[in-house]
């Protein structure tokens, strides 16, 4: 199981780097580095909670996954890196029909399949499955889809989905696939981890391409707010079939307003890209972001502060899994 939510670890990683301009260098950096802390563990502790420990969990090859867009597995690209690590778009699966895999699957550990053990509900699906939180105790998951719409009886395109932990409902999402010319062209869904996150996600591919190629190019949105503290949250990535994009993710903690925004150049003949941006504290530049990322390697971006120090980004990743392995 991850460490930590990748999703989350990437969008957040930069916050610490936000600093208000009437505070020293020093100030600055202590500020980058007791924030960044702070935000690992906000990572750790989402990564916990009962809902995203049972997602991860869910054995591979249940039903529904054959009738979902497998999504971007390379990892070529950040946008691909993103799109790789949203549960419903991790595996590729040839497409079964709808009459096949509706009703009720229990995952059996002891053969490692999924058996269907009911035809009820007869218009939806249910999936259940044992696992064991970090701390090893054992939990029953079971992820309902509800209000389901086909296309061609094989690819779904519409689903109001329920996950329980022990009985108890501990997510809701809302998914709904766009299609162009029968091709999942882009998705959305809205959804909440009860009583923590409240979140929206919406994914478009480019023109030309779709969600099931092996690498993502598109438009990546991700937006959510903490229902704990009030925070807010959104992310936005462009990734382009040339190997260029950018990348903002803008941060609100109710008193400031921090935004982070590069753009990373097609490879170079070496297979270099150049990132260029900045970090900006309430509209004010506090930071430049500026280095070089090499066969996906991101340890080569520097953030500069005014007076000329450069930190490279590697400072703040030793305990994070960038590449959601």
């Amino acid at each position: 199981m991850k460490r930590y939510v990748p999703i989350i670890a990437l969008s957040l990683l930069f916050i610490g780097a936000c600093s208000k301009k009437e505070e020293s260098p020093v100030e600055q950096r202590q500020k980058t580095e007791s924030t960044i802390h702070n935000v690992i563990n906000k990572g750790e502790d989402i990564s916990q909670s009962n809902a995203v420990q049972a997602l991860e969990s869910m054995p591979d090859g249940s039903p529904i996954e054959s009738s979902v867009p497998h999504g971007a597995t390379g990892k070529s690209t950040l946008a691909s890196k993103i799109v790789h690590n949203i549960p419903l778009f991790k595996r590729s699966i040839s497409k079964s029909p709808v009459d096949s895999i509706t009703g009720t699957w229990q995952y059996v550990d002891s053969t490692d399949e999924w058996v269907h053990v009911s035809t009820d509900p007869s218009n939806g699906i249910v999936l259940l499955w044992d696992f064991k939180d970090t701390a090893d105790v054992h939990h029953t998951a079971k992820a309902e889809f509800l209000s389901l719409t086909w296309y061609n009886d094989s690819l779904l395109t519409k689903a109001d989905i329920n996950l329980y932990v022990d009985n108890q409902k501990v997510a809701y999402l809302h998914y709904d696939l766009t299609l162009t010319n029968g091709v999942s062209a882009g998705v959305a869904l809205d959804g909440a981890i009860v009583g923590e996150l409240e979140f929206s996600v919406n994914i478009q591919a480019a023109e030309g391409h779709n969600l099931d190629e092996s690498d993502f190019y598109g438009t990546i949105h991700i937006s959510f707010s903490d229902l704990t503290t009030g925070e807010s949250y959104a992310l936005d990535v462009t990734s382009n079939e040339d190997g260029s994009g950018s990348f903002r993710f803008v941060y609100n903690d109710n008193e400031d307003n921090w935004e982070v925004y590069w753009t990373v150049s097609a490879p170079d003949a070496t297979g270099a890209q150049t990132v260029s941006g900045y970090i900006k504290d309430n509209g004010t530049e506090v930071a430049r972001i500026e280095g070089t990322i090499v066969d996906g390697d991101f340890s080569g971006i520097y953030i500069v502060y005014s007076d000329g120090t450069r930190v490279s980004i590697s400072e703040y990743l030793t305990d994070i899994d960038v590449d959601g392995n």
